[in-house]
């Protein structure tokens, strides 16, 4: 017969190991498993999905992703075309093929020009990506103690909205609206907005491909899992840091702030650091994976922006001075 406190401890071990099976099918499944958050109740959340389960969704967005882009493509390269060249008009004589290759074709120019463009980095940068380091460095450390106050703190207004406010974030809202303002800028004949489109669309692809990159490579666990703000296991699946919601949100706010300036870039940028905020009080990333996912994004737009500057504007602009205002060099389509 077995005592009353081995009988507890056996209990109690039976309970836990349940609880931690639970889990794992939870997180196999794609499913936060519950836990105290900071909206001050029990929550489940589903996860996005990572590792090599995001494969064959990430391959489908790619492709539906160029489709989309040369399409859109279309009649922005038939219109760069000289009629003499052809003898007619260019919009004429522009096969969708020839368009489409001239597309993929920029994409790949267009993704060197980003994969280099750390090359391109001289002494004046120094001081700034000096800060910016020190800056990450200095949230690495604090990524817990934020987390923690950030769940605590009142946040009633962030709550309230985050169903409004998360999908600003989502990879295909982007595309979704960056295809919709080049499509607006195409009937209204608008210039900046279907610069903002195109932009917006190309900026979209490589930051997702990019952030996919950084997840795999780094394989972050997220916050939730309660493994610690420095629990990096590369290539397990994890898929914490960089955030993909933040470099979205920011790699379309820097379009518009390029193309537009103030008031609109601090209505872009307010929207997005709200996406990022979103994030961390939703427990599914640290201050230093929204941290690296806004500059990602960030950057890649303006890398894209400086190699097609704008009509109004030929000169190209350096890709790692941050854009907050109107900078008059910038790109267009």
């Amino acid at each position: 017969m077995l005592d009353h406190e081995t009988a507890s401890a056996l209990v109690s071990c039976h309970v836990a190991n349940v609880g931690t099976e639970s889990d794992a099918v939870l997180d196999r499944q794609g499913v936060a498993p519950r836990h105290s958050g900071g909206y001050g109740e029990e929550t489940q959340r589903r996860r996005p999905g990572c590792g090599a389960a995001r494969m064959p969704r990430l391959l489908r967005d790619m492709a539906l992703v160029l489709l989309g882009l040369s399409t859109m493509s279309q009649t922005t390269i038939a219109d760069a075309q000289s009629s003499s060249e052809f003898g007619q008009s260019a919009s004429d004589t522009l096969s969708l093929s020839t368009v489409i290759d001239r597309t993929v074709a920029m994409l790949v120019h267009d993704g060197l020009e980003i994969a280099g463009a750390p090359a391109t980095i001289g002494s004046d940068d120094l001081p700034l990506l000096a800060a910016i380091s020190g800056g990450f460095l200095l949230l690495a450390i604090q990524d817990e103690p934020i987390r923690e106050r950030i769940l605590e703190t009142d946040l009633s207004y962030l709550d309230r909205n985050r169903d409004v406010i998360e999908p600003f974030g989502r990879v295909q809202v982007i595309q979704l609206l960056s295809g919709a303002s080049y499509l607006a800028g195409h009937l209204t004949d608008d210039e900046r907005l279907k610069r903002v489109g195109a932009l917006g669309w190309e900026s979209s692809v490589f930051t997702g491909i990019l952030t996919g990159f950084f997840k795999l490579s780094a394989g972050r666990e997220r916050p939730f899992k309660e493994k610690g703000g420095f629990s990096f296991r590369p290539f397990s699946g994890a898929s914490s840091w960089p955030s993909s919601h933040a470099a979205q949100a920011f790699c379309l706010a820097t379009v518009l702030s390029d193309e537009y300036g103030a008031p609109v870039s601090y209505i872009a940028y307010s929207m997005a650091s709200l996406v990022a905020l979103s994030r961390i009080r939703e427990d599914l990333h640290w201050t230093t994976d929204v941290f690296a996912g806004a500059l990602l994004g960030h950057f890649v737009s303006r890398i894209l922006c400086g190699i097609h500057p704008s009509e109004h504007n030929r000169k190209r602009s350096n890709w790692l001075r941050l854009s907050i205002g109107y900078i008059p060099s910038l790109p267009g389509y």
